[in-house]
């Protein structure tokens, strides 16, 4: 799962150098729900939420939608269960 957030914030800084805030949104949203099934909510949160902005740069209204059903049910899911705590070192073995 590190490889694969590692890939996505790899993918997110190429968007992002060249301006594309449709493959921003794309790339925020996979981190989004990579953090989402780690129950690591508060991260997730921000990533959908960047997210959903790129996706409004880009135009996109169904994206837009879709991303603030997710951000609701994260909500809900917060409240179910805990968040797992970041760790401080940056360096996790999740």
């Amino acid at each position: 799962l590190k490889d694969a957030e590692q890939a996505l914030q790899s993918a997110l800084n190429i968007h992002t150098e060249f301006n594309s805030s449709l493959g921003q949104g794309n790339a925020l949203y996979e981190l989004g729900k990579l953090c989402t099934t780690q129950h690591r909510f508060s991260k997730a949160e921000n990533f959908l939420t960047r997210a959903k902005d790129a996706y409004r740069r880009a135009q996109e209204p169904q994206s837009q939608k879709y991303i603030q059903d997710l951000l609701e049910d994260l909500h809900q899911k917060r409240e179910e269960q805990p968040d797992v705590a970041e760790e401080d070192s940056g360096d996790g073995d999740n």
